[in-house]
């Protein structure tokens, strides 16, 4: 039973990682896009997620966060 909670805390600082780099760099809009630092192969997962979703967005060779987005993907999870 242990290592089935380790992986979603894990997975979730991951996410909260990329999340708060990009708030850090600025990058909250399609002109603001940043790279995103050496990823862990489950940190890149969760970027993949966060894609897919439309919370992060590629551009230009980075990453932007769509904070709206971000905010409804979060609670959506939470339900």
């Amino acid at each position: 039973a242990m290592a089935s909670s380790v992986i979603p805390a894990a997975a979730a600082r991951a996410e909260r990682a990329i999340v708060d780099h990009l708030r850090r760099a600025g990058a909250t809009a399609a002109g603001a896009a940043v790279p995103l630092p050496e990823l862990s192969p489950l940190a890149r997962r969760r970027l993949g997620q966060l894609v897919d979703a439309g919370v992060v967005v590629p551009a230009d060779g980075g990453y932007w966060l769509d904070e709206s987005l971000w905010g409804s993907y979060r609670a959506d999870r939470r339900t």
